[in-house]
Formats: structure tokens, C-alpha cells, sequence
């Protein structure tokens, strides 16, 4: 499974290059958690997630999200009553989002997937080794992949052991 991880991650980071990203921002409910937690569920296990207005990327707000070792993943993603996703087979999309790690984290997971739940063989999956993040910087990072069919889709993130801000979530189609 570690392999398939970072092939997938490599395929995503070299995959799409020289694509032009077109149209809206397709997280488009306070994707810069400007109205708070509006739109996104978070669970209230394993870990804290927080507003912050003293250390973001843009705006007033962020979303600082802490976990402690032993816990598991602390995870969040949008909400899709409140925030529809439509993905589509074959199209390609980027996903973009502002990331200060202040407390190194054990694992940093984006992923994208159908209303059916967590299925890693059917999910579009991006995972990577939170300590090799520079700590107390903002970097962004993009993800490239490749859609699948999702009618309703979500998007979500997830740490493990560590603290991390996130700010400013884009998710387009590009060419």
C-alpha cells in the first residue's frame, strides 16, 4: 500500500505538468475559512481544529488542526449538503491549499472521494510524510490527479501527530 501511495504521489506531481488551470474554484463554501467552520465537517475525535486569526496565509481566519500521537488521523472534509462536489471520469483537476506545519506532522493525507465512504481502491488518494515539510512556513501545495466518476464527491484532509494551519483551498479543472 506504501508504494502504491507514492507512486500515486508521484504520478500526481509530474503527471499534470504544464496544464493551465481553467473555471472557478470548485470548493467554493469558505474554502479560506473566512465564515468560520461553515461548510466543512470536522470530527470531534483524535485531536482539536480551531480558528485562528493571528497566523494565516490570507484573510482573517485559518484552521489550525492538532493531534496527538497514538490517536490516529484527525481528519476533515467538506460538507456535502452544505458544499456539492461533482468530479468527472478522465478530467483533470488540481487541488491547491496553504499549509504551515508547526509541529512536524507523522503523515499528511489529501483525498477525494464518492459519497460511499472510504474505499482506498476506488479513492483518489495523495498522501505524503508530513516531516519533510519545512516547519513554521507557508507552502503550497498542489496536487494533480485524475477524476473518476463522483456524482457527489468530498474532499478531505488528515494529519497524524502534529500541528498543522490550512488556509485558502482551491480545487479546479484544468487543460
Amino acid at each position: 500500500m506504501k508504494n502504491k501511495i507514492v507512486k500515486i504521489m508521484s504520478i500526481a506531481a509530474i503527471g499534470c505538468v504544464g496544464f493551465q488551470a481553467s473555471g472557478q474554484n470548485l470548493l467554493t463554501i469558505n474554502s479560506g475559512f473566512e465564515s468560520g467552520k461553515t461548510g466543512w465537517y470536522f470530527d470531534s475525535k483524535d485531536g482539536i481544529t480551531e480558528i485562528v486569526t493571528d497566523n494565516v496565509h490570507s484573510g482573517k481566519n485559518a484552521l489550525k488542526i492538532s493531534t496527538i500521537e497514538g490517536k490516529g488521523i484527525k481528519f476533515f472534509f467538506t460538507k456535502p449538503e452544505e458544499q456539492p462536489l461533482s468530479i468527472k471520469a478522465e478530467k483533470k483537476y488540481q487541488l491547491k491549499v496553504w499549509l504551515k506545519v508547526t509541529v512536524p506532522a507523522k503523515h499528511i493525507e489529501l483525498r477525494v472521494y464518492g459519497l460511499r465512504g472510504f474505499k482506498q481502491d476506488e479513492d483518489i488518494l495523495i498522501s505524503t510524510n508530513g516531516a519533510k515539510l519545512k516547519t513554521n512556513e507557508w507552502q503550497l501545495i498542489t496536487v494533480n490527479f485524475i477524476g473518476k466518476e463522483y456524482d457527489k464527491a468530498k474532499f478531505s484532509i488528515g494529519i497524524n501527530k502534529g500541528e498543522v494551519i490550512v488556509d485558502d483551498f482551491e480545487l479546479v479543472e484544468i487543460q
